[in-house]
C-alpha cells in the first residue's frame, strides 16, 4: 500500500457503510494508541494473529 487512502476501504453492510482498515494500518493504530488499546499482551495476540495477514514489502 502506498497511501492512506488504499490502507482504508468502505464495506457495504445490508444497513449501511463501514469503514475498515488494513491489518498493517491496525497493527501500527495498536502500537501508536497503546495507552488505550489495552495490556500489552493483548496487543501482542493480535498483532500475532494479524501478522500472518500483513504484507512485507
Amino acid at each position: 500500500m502506498s497511501t492512506l487512502t488504499e490502507a482504508i476501504t468502505d464495506q457495504k453492510t445490508d444497513t449501511g457503510h463501514f469503514k475498515l482498515s488494513s491489518p498493517e494500518l491496525t497493527g501500527l493504530d495498536l502500537l501508536r494508541y497503546v495507552h488505550v488499546a489495552g495490556t500489552i499482551d493483548s496487543i501482542a495476540t493480535v498483532l500475532s494473529d494479524l501478522g500472518a495477514k500483513m504484507k512485507v514489502r
